[in-house]
């Protein structure tokens, strides 16, 4: 007796959705994994002092949140195409021509002395 695909994966799954669907949200969920691997990777890597690593904690945390909402809305009502605009010409600089530098641009790192 052949088993058609479709009812195989109701029989594996016990619902009838496409496997399309279960795709999409096996992707979704694996993009989620992964971020929180490399977000984790990340905070590894910085030397940081209780106080900037809780800081950074916090807005990975957030940036967590933020994905998730992005992966479960909807895309055709996330983006209104007729609403976004261009950018003025001079948004965006380059750092190569910037001629002030701010101490708080970069993590603060513990000396290896220490």
């Amino acid at each position: 007796m052949e088993v058609k695909p479709s009812e195989l994966f109701f029989q594996l799954f016990g619902h009838a959705r496409s496997p399309s669907v279960e795709f999409k949200e096996l992707t979704k969920r694996d993009a989620q994994v992964s971020l929180a691997q490399e977000l984790d990777k990340l905070r590894r890597t910085g030397n940081l002092t209780e106080g900037a690593g809780e800081t950074v904690d916090k807005e990975f945390d957030g940036f967590r949140r933020l994905f998730a909402k992005f992966l479960t809305t909807d895309a055709n009502e996330a983006v209104k195409w007729e609403e976004i605009e261009k950018l003025p010409k001079d948004a965006v600089n380059l750092t190569s021509r910037c001629t002030v530098v701010k101490e708080n641009w970069v993590w603060p790192r513990k000396s290896s002395q220490n």
